[in-house]
């Protein structure tokens, strides 16, 4: 009886456990974008410094979008292979030009960023090893200056 009791317990421990893990860690948002808070700051401040740390990596910006007074894209990563990439996979157009958005939620200001591992894993044959590891290369330096701006 003990031993029915046990794994019982075992098995609604686990369900639980997994119940927590898909309600509150593994949402479509935290599985698929890179977001960070940022605190002490105003929204138009926000992107002033990301636009300016965008430049100085390097990155460059195609545009800056205006959707609402709360809600801002901006559209990194200008790189000169971009038409070649999009030639190969035109399904990439998501991701190139990288897409950054800050934005005002709930009195918080937010940056926000998709995370390209999973295409360019779904995309690898195509877009070729170099491609592909130039694109993870260039993700990882606009989450640096996400990072880089959040903390100041």
């Amino acid at each position: 009886m003990k031993a029915i009791l046990f794994l019982l317990g075992g098995v609604l421990a686990a369900f639980l456990f997994i119940y927590w893990v898909r309600t509150y860690y593994a949402t479509p948002e935290r599985i698929f974008f890179f977001t960070v808070e940022v605190e002490g700051k105003g929204r138009e401040e926000v992107l002033e410094d990301l636009i300016r740390k965008i430049r100085e990596k390097g990155l460059g910006v195609v545009g800056v979008i205006d959707i609402s007074n709360d809600y801002t894209l901006v559209l990194s990563c200008d790189v000169p292979w971009k038409g070649d990439l999009l030639r190969r996979v035109p399904s990439l157009s998501s991701l190139v030009p990288c897409p950054i958005a800050v934005y005002r939620s709930k009195g918080k200001v937010y940056i926000t960023v998709p995370k390209e591992i999973y295409f360019v894993q779904d995309h690898r044959e195509d877009l070729g090893q170099d491609y592909a590891d130039t694109l993870t290369r260039m993700y990882q330096a606009v989450r640096i200056v996400i990072g880089e701006v959040a903390a100041r």
